[in-house]
């Protein structure tokens, strides 16, 4: 069990990245999703974990391509 662990999942609202954020979250890490576009899968999905268990799953707007801001993102996902 992977109790109290945190993985950061780029683009895991959808496709390839939410299986792998639902295989995850089974095994008992806890995860910050980010999104660009899919809003409304990446709130669905938190929805769903956090149901499961709660407070295990946040998500994060982020658009990684081009010249993005990580100290931006850090300061979100402190």
């Amino acid at each position: 069990m992977a109790k109290n662990k945190t993985i950061l999942i780029t683009g895991g609202a959808k496709r390839i990245g939410l299986a792998i954020s639902h295989y995850l979250h089974s095994l008992g890490y806890n995860l910050i999703v980010t999104y660009n576009k899919s809003s409304k899968e990446a709130k669905s999905l938190k929805r769903e974990l956090n149901k499961s268990r709660a407070i295990s799953c946040d998500i994060i707007k982020m658009n990684f391509t081009g010249s993005t801001n990580f100290s931006q993102f850090y300061k979100k996902t402190m």
